[in-house]
């Protein structure tokens, strides 16, 4: 903790405390697959693979700041190790709480187009947050 280049004090950004590495995810969705696989993609979001083809995402987190808008508010000390594009699959989002560290308006937009027949399980009260665009909100 300490000033950074700018003088502003808070915790060290540079350089990242973490490196960021591109993430392999399984090639297919082989229900023969045996393999279970739990991939950080940053903070609190995971995306696991289950044997048998079942993908999960938790927490997710693609934007570049965490807060109802992009232009102000707290920004990433890395780069996202990987585009929404790259996720292969996501049959489940779970949000575990609805702080903006947890559940990004944008980056759940981005998920429904791009998975549109993905469940979401987030914490009670939450489920309105979600319908009527996410057809399949459990609460």
């Amino acid at each position: 903790m300490g000033p950074d280049s700018d003088g502003i004090w808070g915790p060290s950004t540079t350089p990242p405390t973490v490196p960021v590495v591109a993430p392999q995810f399984l090639p297919t969705r082989s229900t023969s697959s045996t393999e279970f696989r739990a991939t950080w993609l940053g903070h609190a979001c995971f995306y696991v693979e289950f044997p048998g083809g079942f993908r999960v995402l938790f927490d997710p987190v693609f934007s570049e700041r965490c807060s109802p808008v992009q232009f102000m508010g707290p920004k990433r000390y890395t780069k996202m190790p990987c585009d929404i594009a790259d996720i292969p699959v996501v049959d489940v989002v779970v949000i575990s709480h609805n702080h903006y560290d947890h559940l990004d308006h944008n980056t759940v937009m981005k998920l429904k187009k791009r998975h549109p027949d993905a469940w979401y399980f987030v914490p009670l009260g939450n489920k309105a947050w979600f319908a009527p665009p996410l057809q399949h909100a459990v609460h």
